[in-house]
This record gives C-alpha cells, sequence and structure tokens, in this order.
C-alpha cells in the first residue's frame, strides 16, 4: 500500500465548486436522452405549478371584492375558477414529484455508467483501494472493524484520521444523495427561479420603488450564501464520518 494522498482540504461554496459543477453535468447529460427530457418535463411542470400559485393568491382578493360588492354572479364564476385552479395545482404538483423522481432515475443511471467506466481506467480502482494505507483491502482495517474498535483510528473531534475507508460504498451512497437532491429539490427549481424573480420583481416595481427591489435582493442573496457557504465544511466531515458510523 502506498501513501499518495495530499492532506484534505476543506470545502466551500466558491469558484472550484463551480467548475466541479460543470464537470458533474457533463456525467449527468452525457447526450440527449431520456435526463434531458425529464428536466425539461419537470421544469414546465414546476412553472406551471409556479403560476397556479400565483393566481391561487391573488383570487383571494377577488374573492372578498365580489363579497363586498354582494355580487352573486361574479361570486360564483370566482368560485368555479378557484376550484379548477386548486384541481390544476394539485395535478401539477403531483406530476411535478412525479417527473423529478423519474428524472433523479435518469440521471443517477448516467452517473453510475460514468462512474463504471471511469473506476478501472488509469489504475483508478488501485489508487482509491490502497492509498493512505486505508484502502478497503487492507488486512489491518479489516480486524478493526471485525473487532469493533475504531477508537485508535479516530482524532480528538471524533473525526477519523487519514483517508475514507470503504470506497466503494462511499461512492454509491454519494452519488444517491447527489442525484437524489439535485433532481428532487435542485433543478426544477433553480432553473425557473430567473423567470420568478423576474416576474415578481416587475409586479413589486409596479408597487413600489427600484431601489427597494435592489435592497431586498441583497439582503436576500448574502442570507441565503453565507450560511450555505459556512456549513459546508461540517457537511463534508459529517459526510466523511458516516463512512464509519454506517458500518456499526
Amino acid at each position: 500500500m502506498g501513501r499518495l494522498q495530499q492532506r484534505e482540504r476543506e470545502f466551500y461554496l466558491g469558484w472550484d465548486f463551480l467548475t466541479s459543477l460543470g464537470t458533474v453535468l457533463r456525467l449527468l447529460y452525457p447526450r440527449l436522452d431520456y435526463a434531458a427530457l425529464l428536466t425539461l418535463t419537470s421544469i414546465v411542470c414546476a412553472g406551471g405549478y409556479e403560476v397556479a400559485t400565483y393566481n391561487t393568491g391573488t383570487i383571494i382578493g377577488k374573492f372578498y371584492n365580489a363579497l363586498l360588492s354582494k355580487d352573486e354572479h361574479y361570486f360564483w364564476n370566482l368560485f368555479w375558477k378557484a376550484t379548477l385552479i386548486y384541481m390544476g395545482q394539485s395535478l401539477l404538483l403531483a406530476t411535478t414529484s412525479f417527473s423529478t423522481w423519474l428524472l433523479y432515475l435518469a440521471i443517477r443511471r448516467n452517473l453510475v455508467t460514468a462512474l463504471h467506466q471511469m473506476y478501472y481506467r488509469r489504475n483508478a480502482y488501485y489508487i482509491l483501494n490502497s492509498v493512505d494505507n486505508a484502502g478497503i483491502d487492507n488486512p489491518y482495517v479489516v480486524r478493526i472493524l471485525q473487532s469493533r474498535d475504531i477508537s485508535i483510528l479516530l482524532s480528538k473531534n471524533g473525526f477519523i484520521k487519514g483517508s475514507i475507508f470503504f470506497r466503494d460504498q462511499r461512492i454509491t451512497q454519494d452519488a444517491e444523495r447527489m442525484c437524489s437532491t439535485l433532481a428532487k429539490s435542485i433543478f426544477p427549481y433553480i432553473l425557473i427561479s430567473p423567470g420568478v424573480i423576474a416576474w415578481y420583481t416587475y409586479r413589486t416595481w409596479a408597487t413600489s420603488v427600484l431601489l427597494s427591489i435592489f435592497l431586498a435582493f441583497c439582503v436576500s442573496i448574502v442570507q441565503v450564501i453565507q450560511p450555505i457557504s459556512s456549513k459546508e465544511p461540517s457537511t463534508y466531515a459529517e459526510n466523511i464520518s458516516e463512512a464509519f458510523v454506517m458500518l456499526f
């Protein structure tokens, strides 16, 4: 066994993250296939759900106007319109959930296929499983795991010294978690966010001043990015520790 890895660095949300994301996207979308089609379907469904949500919020004020004016005909028209909007919103929510689940399966298939192709290329298997004297074939590691005593491998803060054991399992777990998060929680909503931001910015500008929009946007950006950036190192350390806790 050799010692090839350098000391692990901390990870933050920055330029390296964006460039790495571009590399991952090329693995998730190697060509025009079901993944691209399901991504487009998820975007359309998520966008339709946002439109239905907007109309659900604005129609309440129209109900108040109908009640105050005692216009029964207008009230019932609004009632049936609101019913159809609610039914459409429920259908769009279900369709979005279903399409994002199919998207998760499609991009995970593409990622796993790419990982399999790279795993046995240029001695990648040997490097992943033989560095830092902590590979999955290391008899020393096997004896420790069989005795269920990994205290000698723990640092003072409770994390594991050196590199990751059982890299095969970690690759599988991380691939599943990343694909699930991207497909179900990020892709459909971050891709429609420019349109949503532009629309609500326009609606706010119609009733307010442009400076207030800019200030509110800057404040929200700081509030969102700062917690994410500060949380990344602890999340990375937690993911490494899970590789060992899950074995016991």
